[in-house]
């Protein structure tokens, strides 16, 4: 393996950043995981946008420090394949290099994390069976061995589209700004992009508190502000956290063409189609750059030969919806224009009047002490028993071992599961 390995890197494989583009992490859940959303951004850029990203599907920004990624199986598809590199399992058998991403958020900002051990010996994570680095010891070498000479432009973030509407996840959310991804950014000078989420309704989720979907998007979008206004008075005078308006777009979509916002969707009415994908990427690309992608390579006759064609698992290829035509991607183009360059709000949202401030959350929030130590892994970051000594892991365990951390129950868990891998 070490060999082949070797090869892989010399060869100009996925390890290096490389020098003169756009470097961008992503760190999600399952808005990032299907249809696999770092590739598009990627397709989308006309080549100048490196990307890798540690994503566990149904986590918050909270739970992914806590159980690392959750790609195991799920992007071990031919797209995914490393350069066809071979090793020897565990067990004896040969098996391929899947490209997973980072075990870890440290891991994916930084190159490296001390806590990410053979099967998890430290303990240092929730162990949920998901996470390549603990199921392959190659897989672990295999990240180990990247070594980064440069440093991320932006990380792309985003929440569970419901914790982001709640005082007390919000609470969970910057907790984990403070101790693990603020430290990390502030030193690196990474620019964070927060993604507010779109919001949905569907009988498989209890949406208790969240009223309709003008009520939902407005809160989604007050806890973005929150985060960012949070992580601004975190990261110092070097960089500055962005919104993504994901959520705001799938609004003005709405407004503007019913019959196409509801192909916004895969067929459970949450997760996004392809639609739903290429809108995600055009309004975060938009955030990141200020400008659009050239419109002739992203309004193109087939959006899934050219744009999906190298996704490591497209849901959106079973689901009803389909693939934007090119009237349908360019009218998605000029919604994604207005809402994330030109500030637009739908009208829906206009008689809202969110409370953005995070001066309350900064008061009341743990100490910003971390920030003092050189080495993140012993000072600042702790893994998930750190979490639990400040009283957040209890819920978090409890929550993830019934319900696999979405808190949306049992029907919407076995439909996701069944339907799509999750």
């Amino acid at each position: 393996f070490a060999g082949a390995l070797t090869f892989l890197l010399l060869s100009g494989g996925d390890a290096p950043i490389y020098q003169g583009k756009v470097n961008v992490a992503f760190i999600g859940n399952s808005y990032f995981y299907v249809n696999d959303l770092p590739r598009f951004v990627e397709n989308i850029a006309g080549g100048h946008i490196f990307q890798d990203s540690c994503l566990h599907p149904s986590s918050s920004i909270l739970e992914i420090i806590m159980t690392g990624n959750g790609m195991w199986t799920r992007w071990a598809t031919k797209n995914a394949m490393i350069g066809g590199v071979k090793y020897e399992t565990q067990d004896g058998d040969t098996a391929y290099l899947y490209d997973m991403g980072a075990c870890s958020v440290p891991q994916l900002l930084t190159g490296h994390d001390k806590l990410v051990t053979s099967g998890d010996a430290l303990g240092s994570f929730i162990n949920d069976g998901e996470n390549p680095c603990f199921q392959e010891d190659a897989y672990l070498q295999y990240q180990e061995s990247f070594d980064y000479k440069g440093t991320w432009d932006f990380v792309v973030l985003t929440d569970q589209a419901k914790r982001m509407c709640f005082d007390e996840t919000r609470h969970e959310a910057l907790a984990a700004f403070n101790y693990t991804y603020g430290p990390i950014l502030k030193k690196r000078r990474i620019t964070p992009i927060i993604v507010q989420p779109h919001a949905y309704q569907s009988q498989n989720v209890n949406a208790s508190g969240l009223g309709d979907l003008d009520t939902f998007t407005a809160l989604t979008m007050e806890g973005a502000h929150v985060y960012k206004n949070y992580l601004n008075k975190r990261l110092g005078w070097f960089t500055h956290a962005q919104i993504a308006p994901v959520g705001n777009a799938f609004l003005a979509v709405k407004e503007s063409d019913s019959s196409l916002y509801q192909k916004l969707f895969l067929d459970d009415g949450i997760h996004p189609s392809a639609f739903g994908t290429y809108l995600y990427g055009l309004v975060i690309y938009a955030t990141m750059m200020g400008y659009m992608p050239k419109y002739k390579d992203v309004v193109v006759d087939d959006v899934e030969d050219e744009l999906f064609a190298t996704a490591r698992k497209l849901q959106a290829a079973d689901a009803s919806a389909g693939f934007p035509d090119k009237d349908e991607a360019a009218a998605l183009f000029k919604i994604a224009k207005k809402v994330a360059l030109r500030g637009y709000q739908p009208q829906a949202l206009r008689g809202f009047n969110p409370s953005v401030s995070a001066n309350e959350y900064i008061d009341s929030s743990v100490s910003s002490g971390s920030y003092e130590g050189e080495d993140y892994t012993v000072d600042v970051y702790g893994g998930q028993n750190q979490y639990n000594s400040y009283g957040y892991g209890g819920s978090y365990n409890g929550q993830y071992g019934g319900n696999y951390g979405n808190n949306n129950g049992g029907n919407y868990n076995g439909q996701y599961g069944g339907n799509y891998g999750q």
